[in-house]
């Protein structure tokens, strides 16, 4: 075969195949980990796996924006945000601070609820130490931490950026991060104590409950309480006053006002009474 007929070959086919190649679809790289996802439907659940038959850990919305930090079948390994659902056993580990706690063991499971057929969603080994956000009898609720990861569906999450924030989760070994933790353990102990008052005019606070004589040996103080608080308050409310003028009232549901005090490592408000009367 001739060169100008080789040549005229090439020509006649480069026709055809040109076009078709400057029209192939482009090719979409995989994101890199770890990326920020953000969620493309309503109340999407976090998983403890790459299932819907795992527990909930948390649900996230549209729009809500995770990190995602790896892959699994068609599942997304996400950062767990602030409020989701893991415990840790208490038997197996020491506090150090009203929010934070140290494991003693060699092993610890994270699991998605508080009892021992629960998924296991992580795992921590002895030293580690970790923010406690409840204490639920025998279980820790603890905080998110980086060894704790959930699961979203992967049609759920559309890539958004490949920059990611900061660690969402606190390291208990950094000391400003323990201070801002025990601080908020301070502020919601203080609100617990005050749960069972009503702020009225002029700085005071009302109770009411039923009146009883306080004393040192059973209560830590000697004065008065209220009992059988209506909004079923696990804090006491102690009171102080003349004798004279509360003696009367005792066993009669009451009403009661006066300037609280938060006593210092009592787990109680104490309230000075400067008025009371009968609950109807």
């Amino acid at each position: 075969m001739s060169k100008r007929l080789l040549v005229a070959v090439f020509l006649a086919c480069s026709h055809f195949i040109l076009p078709l190649a400057a029209h192939a679809a482009p090719v979409v790289p995989s994101p890199q980990f770890p990326f920020t996802g953000r969620v493309s439907a309503d109340h999407v659940n976090i998983r403890a796996g790459q299932s819907n038959n795992f527990e909930s850990l948390g649900v996230a919305h549209k729009g809500d924006e995770l990190v995602v930090v790896g892959k699994q079948y068609s599942w997304y390994k996400v950062r767990l945000p602030e409020g989701a659902s893991l415990f840790v056993k208490m038997d197996y580990v020491k506090l150090l601070a009203v929010d934070v706690a140290q494991v003693t063991a060699d092993r610890v499971n994270i699991r998605a609820r508080a009892n021992t057929t629960a998924a296991i969603v992580g795992q921590l080994v002895r030293g580690d130490q970790f923010f406690i956000k409840e204490n639920k009898n025998d279980w820790l609720w603890i905080r998110p931490l980086a060894k704790a990861g959930g699961w979203v569906r992967e049609d759920l999450l559309e890539f958004k950026s490949s920059q990611v924030p900061a660690r969402s989760f606190a390291d208990p070994s950094d000391a400003a991060a323990r201070a801002n933790a025990a601080q908020e353990g301070t502020e919601r102990q203080r609100a617990a104590k005050f749960a069972g008052l009503t702020a009225v005019a002029d700085g005071q606070y009302e109770a009411q409950g039923i009146l009883a004589r306080a004393t040192t040996a059973l209560d830590g103080f000697d004065g008065y309480k209220l009992t059988g608080a209506p909004k079923g308050e696990a804090h006491p409310v102690f009171l102080a006053g003349d004798p004279a003028f509360l003696d009367g009232f005792i066993g009669a549901r009451v009403v009661v006002r006066g300037t609280a005090k938060d006593e210092p490592g009592r787990d109680a408000v104490t309230l000075s009474v400067t008025r009371i009367k009968l609950s109807l």
